[in-house]
Parts: C-alpha cells; structure tokens; sequence
C-alpha cells in the first residue's frame, strides 16, 4: 500500500449508507455481513487459510500473476499500531513533517502551530486495520476479528501484493516523493483499484458468480470510498483527512471511468498511473496524459540571506481543499502545475505558492480566494496578526501567493514564476 496516509482499511459497515428500490437486496446481504462480524475471532490458522484461498482469486480478477509466497504477520492492534507509526516515519523521517506542516500553514492549507505529526499519529493510530507494507512485501492482519470481517480487507490488501509485483509500490512511491500532488494521485490509483478488486472478489462470492455481482461489486466500492470519506471527517485537521479521504472517493470515481468490461478491474491503471490529481478528478485529462508544468523558483538564491526550508507541488486537490476552508469552490479546475517553496531569514519564513492554470479566469478565481483568506492585493500587503504579511499577484494564467517578501522581490518571483509555466 503505498505511503502511511492510506494505510488503514476502515470496515466496509461503518459508514452510513442510504439505499432503496433495486438495492434492498444488496443492503440485506450487507446487512448479513454485519451480524457476521459478531462471530467468533478468527484464529490465525484460519486467516493465513483465507489468504491462501482467496490471493488466486485475486490475481484472477486482476488477470495478472501473484506472487509466489506472502509474508503474512497476525498482530494485535497494538502490534499494528506500532508498525503502522512506523512506516509513517519511515516516510516522514526527521523533520520532514514539521517542515511540510509550516509550509502549508505559510498558504492557509493547516492552521498555524498544527502538529502534523501527532496528528497523523492520532488519525492512523485509531483507524488501523489490516494493511500491506511494500516496503517489508509483508502484509499484517489483525488476530482480533471475526474472519467474515476480514473478507474485504484481505482481498484489498491481497491486491495491494499484486500490484506490488507489477509496479513496485515502495519504488513508485519513491519517484514521486518530491510532490505532495504525485503521491496523493498515486495513492488514489493504487487505493481505487485495489478497492474495485477487492469489490470485485467479494460481490463474486455472494452472488454465487453470476451477473449479479458487477453491480454487487459496485455497491460494495462505493459503500467503501464511504467508510473512507467517513473515517477523514474524524479528524480536526481537514488537510489529513484529505490524506486518508481522496484515495479512496476520488480512486473509486477514476476506476469506475476507467474500468471496461474487458477490464473490470482497472488493472489498466498500472500500466499508467496518474501524473496528478489533476488526472484522478478529471477523467479526460487522464486520458489525455498532459505532462504537468514543472516550475523550480529557487527561492533561497533569489532571497540573500535565506536558506531553503521545503519545495514541494500541491496540486488540484489541495487547491480545492483550499477552497473548502476559505471559501471559493473548486479551484483546482484548469490546474497545469504548481510550486511552493519555502525559505527561512533572520528567523522568519518567506514562502512563495505560484500556480498555473490553463486559462487566466482560473488563475483569477484561486487569486480572489487568496484575496479573501489574507486581505492582501497585488499592490497592497497584508499583516497578519503573527507579524506576516501577503502579496498576491497574478500574471496572465499565473497566479502567485508570496509570504514576506519586499514588493521588488515579489516582482521577481512572479516574472520567474511566469516563465516556468509558460
């Protein structure tokens, strides 16, 4: 499973779920499964046997090979808990975390003094369940649970082997490290196609095969991208939940696009992951496979005195996320590349989050949203009450947020931001 914020499966039962007409028959067999889950706890025995009998399934729903042995780890949810914070240091090592929660306070995506890392450690700790790590090619399931509740999280986690085999996740994983907006978008192909497989295996056993379960499986899809919209509502930090969210909800919406009845499962999707966010909220764009702008400000040079803090790109996800805490709407439309940099002088942060869009009404849109969260104007700064102040400009289809930068040097950054994302 690819990088901590999506490790946790939450159980398919837990989110609400409001049915009628055709698919009363599909909320019985749910509701089945919920008595199940109050049966006795499956021994271990009885676990590495469902991993067994259910990993050929799998690689057959997927159509592609599975590996030749799972290194399968029975834990208790302490014991999970614990490897799960693990791989989250292992991605996040140092202060890797603290640096990104300043920089995306320094844009208004976190609140001031947010501790990303406890937070994560809160949000993930409480919502383990069984997950595989690529890392160690290990895959962990929880000893104390009904085995019935355990159907759909082996089968997901199982898929997770697979497409470990295909793409290397912990490899993948590594490419994009370097941009926010490639991880999450590579989480939400990997997290909605394991997803619809493990759907897709599921609706096979209750329908007993037959026509039925595509549809079966597509309820089942849909009510877990729900549990998992569900679990990123718990926490305070709408930044994180997006985390844990976006994978699941936007990952099952580009596997329903994607998916043909050749290809039921998406497996396609391996064979070209997403680039962007971008891509997983826009089908077309996917299709088309743009190569987003690239852009490198080199801040720190620009800025005499200052020493680099974190770079990365946030992407049309944030950028809508933006506007669901301050208002605005999706301003991620039209996105074509971005770049945040952060830099450190005499003791203060400057920051610098320039976006391109594919048209100038789009750059406009975003720039009036930044307007409204800080009160600065192209002209006019604006101090907050931590002794910060804003600029905002926008430059064409460019529109570019900077934080304590002089007039003349906002100038610069702009002119270089421009010719970035030409």
């Amino acid at each position: 499973m690819n990088r901590a914020r999506a490790l946790a499966l939450l159980g398919l039962l837990a989110a609400p779920l409001a049915l009628a007409g055709d698919d009363d028959e599909l909320l019985r067999e749910a509701e089945q499964m919920a008595r199940m889950q109050g049966a006795q706890t499956a021994t271990p025995e009885e676990l590495r046997a469902l991993v067994a009998e259910m990993l050929p399934r799998v690689g057959k729903t997927m159509r592609l090979p599975v590996p030749a042995r799972i290194d399968v780890r029975i834990v208790s949810r302490a014991e999970a808990r614990a490897a799960l914070l693990e791989v989250l240091r292992r991605e996040y090592p140092g202060d890797v975390l603290d640096r990104l929660s300043e920089a995306l306070a320094a844009v208004g995506l976190v609140a001031a003094g947010t501790d990303l890392r406890a937070e994560a450690q809160s949000l993930y700790g409480s919502n383990v369940s069984g997950f595989y790590d690529p890392h160690q090619r290990r895959l962990y399931l929880l000893s104390d649970q009904p085995l019935a509740a355990q159907a759909l999280i082996v089968a997901h986690e199982l898929a997770h082997a697979v497409q470990d085999e295909v793409v290397r996740l912990d490899v993948a994983s590594q490419k994009v490290r370097a941009s926010e907006d490639a991880q999450l978008a590579l989480s939400a192909a990997i997290e909605g196609q394991a997803q619809q497989v493990a759907s897709l295996v599921l609706a096979g056993e209750m329908s007993g095969g037959d026509d039925q379960g595509l549809d079966i499986g597509s309820f089942l899809s849909e009510a877990a991208a729900a549990s998992a919209a569900m679990a990123g509502s718990q926490s305070s930090v709408p930044w994180l939940g997006m985390q844990l969210r976006f994978p699941y909800t936007a990952g099952a919406a580009l596997v329903a696009a994607v998916r043909t009845p050749e290809d039921p499962s998406a497996a396609s999707l391996l064979r070209r992951l997403p680039r962007s966010t971008a891509q997983v909220l826009d089908p077309a764009l996917y299709r088309a496979d743009p190569r987003p702008r690239e852009a490198r400000l080199d801040l720190a040079r620009r800025l005499p005195g200052s020493s680099a803090v974190y770079a990365t790109t946030l992407g049309a996800a944030n950028l809508n996320l933006f506007g669901q805490i301050h208002g605005g709407g999706d301003l991620g439309h039209g996105w074509r590349g971005d770049r945040l940099e952060t830099v450190r002088r005499g003791g203060k942060l400057s920051a610098v989050w320039a976006v391109g869009f594919d048209a100038e009404d789009r750059a406009e849109a975003l720039v009036r949203a930044w307007r409204g969260a800080t009160g600065a104007t192209d002209q006019s700064p604006a101090a907050q009450p931590d002794g910060s102040v804003y600029l905002v400009r926008r430059s064409g289809s460019v529109a570019v947020l900077l934080e304590n930068l002089s007039p003349a040097e906002a100038t610069e950054v702009v002119a270089a931001a421009v010719a970035a994302f030409r």
